[in-house]
């Protein structure tokens, strides 16, 4: 087989797979100490923020605010919006109580339609 045959048999196009949605998400994340004299709050902030870079693509907008990309299936089985929130402020609480801290936050979609958790 020559290299034109070869090339012959490559389809033209290929299809790339389909982007997951997603949903921009901002978020306004409060860290304290459990206790006057705790401490760990710098390492729990640090932490969550590794979390967020790694899972949702973060962008840190001050000091307490944040831009989040969260993605999430459409399928009635899969993970939807809801959940995908669900999982994320787990996740930060239970970093904050590994670093004897507690976490207040405020979630809202931007865009779309406007829901806050």
């Amino acid at each position: 087989m020559t290299v034109y045959h070869a090339l012959d048999a490559i389809p033209d196009k290929t299809a790339l797979p389909e982007k997951p949605p997603s949903a921009t998400i901002a978020l306004h994340l409060i860290v304290e100490n459990f206790s006057k004299r705790g401490r760990g709050r710098k390492s729990a902030r640090d932490q969550i923020e590794a979390m967020l870079e790694r899972d949702y693509a973060m962008v840190k907008l001050g000091d307490c605010d944040y831009r989040l990309t969260v993605p999430y299936d459409t399928d009635p089985d899969g993970v939807g919006l809801d959940e995908e929130i669900n999982h994320l402020q787990m996740g930060m609480f239970n970093i904050a109580e590994s670093f004897r801290c507690s976490i207040e936050t405020d979630i809202r979609e931007i865009g779309g339609r406007r829901r806050a958790w």
